[in-house]
């Protein structure tokens, strides 16, 4: 879907950004995410809004599918001109590998050891909360 395009009449676009590379980016009927203080659910012409998100299940609803879950950090979602914008840590539910989030959250506790300090530390510690996250799931 090209950058500059909204959704279609009557959908809302979905777009759900790692701080390494896009996650997802798809048109939806309706999609419900984890705030701190209950889900919260969007929809076409919902109003401009910016919230914080908790770190949970991300459902969205096309007419034409069943649901499609993302599982999710903690980050930050904006909701403007029909675009559901999240910024967090994530994956596909179903399309995860739980050996190789093991591998994934092995190599960021060893960066973590060696250089764990200043904002990178901070990237760093977010990465393996996700990672321990998806695998409690």
């Amino acid at each position: 879907m090209p950058e500059d395009l909204g959704p279609s009449v009557g959908k809302i676009r979905v777009k759900i950004s790692s701080p390494l590379s896009p996650v997802a980016d798809l048109e939806a009927d309706s999609v419900e995410i984890p705030t701190p203080n209950g889900r919260r659910l969007m929809m076409p012409r919902t109003a401009p809004m910016f919230c914080l998100i908790k770190a949970g299940k991300v459902i969205i609803h096309q007419a034409s599918t069943a649901q499609i879950i993302y599982q999710v950090s903690d980050g930050i979602c904006e909701m403007r001109r029909g675009i559901c914008a999240i910024m967090a840590w994530g994956t596909q539910a179903e399309k995860f590998n739980r050996e190789k989030i093991k591998i994934l959250l092995a190599e960021a506790e060893q960066v973590m050891l060696n250089f764990g300090s200043g904002e990178s530390g901070r990237e760093i510690r977010e990465r393996i909360a996700f990672y321990r996250l998806i695998l409690n799931q």
